[in-house]
């Protein structure tokens, strides 16, 4: 089902220190992907995953987090690894211009087979099928909307937590220039892995609650910056709660 993007929404994501806004909707970053690609792109679809909830953006950035933490502790006899576990992104937020339209996965995509939605909501790495739909998706044309669709309204794996829960995420698809935004704001992001006591992880802590972490927003070097939406203040601890297998 065709989804028409609100005017004037404004949208999340985060990445790392020193990328530029001109990187985040480019879609560059799935060139450089593990051959298994992304859940909604292989790895020669260029796509921006975006996200219309700062809290759903920032627990999907964190779930890498995570990863990239547990890759530095199984080298952490050639690397120690440091502690608190603390490191630092960037969020920024934006409106877009391009595309106005997606296809919405969960109100009835034109598929030649429909997905149960909770093989949607498959919390591992494993992407045949939602790159299947994602595919399927983009190529189908609909009524007043030529293929190739320029992107998807997906459920956001990581954030959702219950059955009422609706955070969504969006890939958009590099088409003809799309996508295309305007930044309105840019926010140093801190995220802190704690342990299962809610402390900064030391030498001594039992365990990481890898599905816990928090995160505070800090304004970006250079100028105090916009002030964020929502409950959100700056410099000010929030908890995340993360879907792991």
């Amino acid at each position: 089902m065709v989804y028409p993007l609100p005017a004037n929404q404004e949208y999340y994501r985060a990445t790392t220190v020193g990328r530029k806004w001109r990187d985040v909707l480019s879609g560059k970053g799935s060139l450089f992907l593990s051959p298994a690609g992304n859940r909604y792109n292989v790895v020669v679809q260029r796509a921006a995953y975006i996200s219309d909830s700062l809290e759903a953006a920032v627990t999907e950035w964190a779930y890498y987090s995570a990863k990239d933490w547990m890759k530095r502790l199984g080298n952490h006899h050639i690397l120690p690894v440091p502690s608190p576990m603390q490191d630092t992104y960037v969020l920024w937020r934006f409106t877009l211009t391009q595309p106005t339209h997606v296809i919405d996965v969960e109100a009835g995509s034109p598929l030649p087979v429909q997905m149960p939605l909770f093989a949607l909501q498959n919390p591992g790495n494993y992407y045949a099928m939602t790159q299947w739909v994602a595919n399927n998706a983009i190529a189908t044309p609909v009524a007043g909307h030529a293929a190739p669709q320029p992107g998807l309204k997906v459920p956001a794996v990581r954030s959702r937590q219950n059955a009422a829960a609706i955070d969504s995420n969006y890939v958009l698809y590099r088409f003809a220039g799309t996508p295309r935004g305007q930044q309105t704001g840019r926010w140093r992001l801190l995220i802190e892995f704690l342990d299962i006591n809610g402390n900064a992880v030391t030498g001594g802590s039992p365990r990481v609650d890898w599905a816990h972490p928090r995160f505070q927003l800090i304004p970006s070097p250079g100028g105090a910056g916009p002030v964020p939406r929502a409950a959100y203040a700056l410099n000010t601890w929030y908890t995340l709660t993360i879907n792991f297998l």
